[in-house]
């Protein structure tokens, strides 16, 4: 099987030199009003539109001076109470929409605005202090996710072991951290506690779909976070790096591997196990198939 061991730290150095190679951050020009002096919709007497300058972290690096967000408001259905949600269009300095793929965080939120702001069909997550949002999923992204989905489920279902939810279901991981993870699962002792928003419970799996614009938040970021919410196991799938960096924890926080081909088995899940080729055949193989194999050798 090959595998090979890492430490988190080799692993952010790892990411980082990836993203410099594609591009540069890109943040708010120098100077600008910081984008934590936004007033919740709730406080307005008008819903305004306006240019908020924001970091935004990128795949590829453009070339300007700045970098803005539109802000408009939008009915929707928010994760929490609040009646109304937020729509923000990521564009350019021409306010034109952007386009390429990012990350996007925004300061100066109180993790109850999150509550009351987020929408309940977009990935928003809330680190302290900050909402992090991402752009929208590939379709390829999504199979994948589907993909896999349907193999834990069917697995979990089969033998009795637990839960399998996937974003953007919010979970609160540490006190001032809600993450919403791809797929994870909670153990059957948790199941009833399985309630509102966020979810207050410590899943026994996480699976993460790296995407180029993710991967070192993926690999470092919330690597770190489900290590210190004591989270024992969490698979970081890479489909264009064709690997799975599979963390386990231990008494000194995550123990890494990185898988490249033959077999990923969970210990948090005893019999599920993952085929790599599977994983990043094109078409993706039947899921029932690969889940009777799991179950057969499971």
């Amino acid at each position: 099987m090959g595998e090979e061991a890492y430490d988190l730290n080799e692993i952010h150095l790892a990411g980082a030199e990836i993203l410099a190679e594609e591009g540069p951050s890109v943040n708010a020009e120098e100077g600008a009003l910081p984008a934590g002096d936004l007033v919740p919709l709730a406080e307005r007497e008008k819903p305004p539109v306006g240019l908020l300058p924001v970091s935004l972290e990128l795949l590829y690096g453009i070339k300007m001076h700045s970098t803005y967000i539109i802000e408009e408001a939008a009915a929707g259905t928010a994760k929490g109470r609040g009646l109304s949600g937020m729509k923000l269009l990521v564009v350019d300095e021409r306010k034109e929409l952007f386009g390429e793929p990012y990350v996007l965080r925004v300061g100066g939120w109180s993790l109850e605005r999150y509550l009351e702001e987020a929408p309940d069909n977009l990935i928003w997550e809330y680190v302290r202090g900050e909402v992090v949002m991402y752009s929208p999923a590939t379709a390829e992204h999504q199979d994948l996710v589907r993909f896999l989905l349907r193999l834990l489920d069917g697995f979990c279902e089969a033998k009795g072991m637990g839960k399998v939810l996937m974003g953007p279901a919010a979970v609160r991981i540490l006190p001032d951290v809600v993450r919403e993870p791809d797929i994870f699962v909670i153990s059957p002792e948790d199941i009833p506690r399985a309630k509102g928003v966020p979810l207050e419970i410590r899943p026994i799996l996480v699976v993460e779909v790296v995407s180029p614009s993710t991967r070192t938040m993926d690999l470092r970021e919330k690597a770190l976070d489900y290590a210190e919410a004591r989270i024992p196991e969490y698979w970081a799938v890479d489909p264009h790096q064709k690997e799975i960096w599979v963390h386990r924890l231990g008494e000194r926080g995550y123990e890494v591997k990185r898988i490249e081909s033959g077999r990923a088995e969970s210990l948090s899940l005893p019999g599920f196990h993952l085929e790599l080729e599977w994983l990043f055949r094109e078409p993706l193989p039947s899921a029932d198939e690969c889940l009777r194999e799991i179950l057969r050798r499971g």
